[in-house]
C-alpha cells in the first residue's frame, strides 16, 4: 500500500532524532525554506506572522538588535548582556544564549522548527516558553547547484545573497553561502564649515586652530 505520508512532509529532529512532524507528540512548528521565501520572512523577527501562540519582534537596545520572542505568553522584553531569554534559540543544535544579538538572518536553511515550551527535558537551559531551532541546509552529496539573490531599494539599498553547493566524492560535500547588506541611512553627514560657505553664511563656521607637538617642540 502507498505510504500516506506524501514526499513533501517535513523531518524534523525537535526529539534528537529524525521524525515526520506529523508523528512527533510534541506541540512544534515547522516552516520549510520555501515556505519562508515564499512568504518573504527574511528575519527571526518574522517568524510570529507564521507560528501560532508565538510574538516575535525587532528590538533596539543599547548593546544593539535582538529579538523579544514570547511563546504561549511567555517572554522576555530586556535585551541586556545579563538578562536570560525564556526562548532558547539553537542555530544547528549549538544554543545561542542572548537575545541581544538573536536577530538572525534565515539564510540558506532547510527547515526552522519552532517549539511551545517547556521544552527543558530536551533542550535545558532557558527554554521555559519554548525553543526555536534552525537548521541550516545540508550539500547534496548527487549534484551541484548554485543561486543568487539581489535585493535593491531605496536610500542605496543594496542586498546580495550568494551560495553554491559542490560534492567533492561520494561522501563529502562543500556548501558556502555569504550575505552582504548595506544602505546609507536616513541621514546626511555635512561638513558643517563648508555647509556655511556654501549657503553664503561664512561667518557661522567658525574657526579651529592648533599645532602639531612637533611644531610646539621645535
Amino acid at each position: 500500500a502507498e505510504d500516506p505520508r506524501a514526499a513533501g512532509d517535513i523531518v524534523v529532529t525537535a526529539t534528537r532524532q529524525a521524525t515526520f512532524v506529523q508523528d512527533t507528540p510534541i506541540a512544534i512548528t515547522a516552516v520549510t525554506s520555501e515556505t519562508l521565501q515564499t512568504r518573504g520572512l527574511t528575519n527571526t523577527a518574522d517568524l510570529g506572522n507564521i507560528v501560532p501562540n508565538a510574538s516575535f519582534r525587532q528590538a533596539h537596545g543599547s548593546f544593539g538588535p535582538a529579538v523579544t520572542a514570547f511563546l504561549r505568553g511567555i517572554g522576555q522584553y530586556d535585551s541586556a548582556l545579563a538578562g536570560e531569554p525564556a526562548v532558547a534559540f539553537y542555530v544547528d543544535d549549538v544554543y545561542y544564549p542572548l537575545l541581544f544579538g538573536s536577530s538572525f538572518d534565515l539564510l540558506d536553511l532547510d527547515h526552522v522548527e519552532v517549539l511551545r515550551g517547556p521544552q527543558g527535558t530536551l533542550f535545558g537551559r532557558n527554554a521555559l516558553a519554548g525553543a526555536v531551532n534552525i537548521v541550516s541546509k545540508t550539500p547534496s552529496l548527487t549534484e551541484a547547484s548554485a543561486r543568487a539573490e539581489v535585493t535593491v531599494g531605496t536610500y542605496n539599498r543594496r542586498d546580495f545573497r550568494l551560495g553554491f553547493s559542490v560534492p567533492l566524492s561520494e561522501t563529502l560535500a562543500l556548501g558556502v553561502t555569504a550575505m552582504s547588506k548595506k544602505r546609507t541611512g536616513y541621514q546626511r553627514l555635512l561638513d558643517f564649515t563648508c555647509e556655511m560657505y556654501r549657503r553664503g553664511t561664512p561667518d557661522l563656521a567658525g574657526s579651529f586652530s592648533f599645532a602639531s607637538a612637533a611644531k610646539t617642540a621645535a
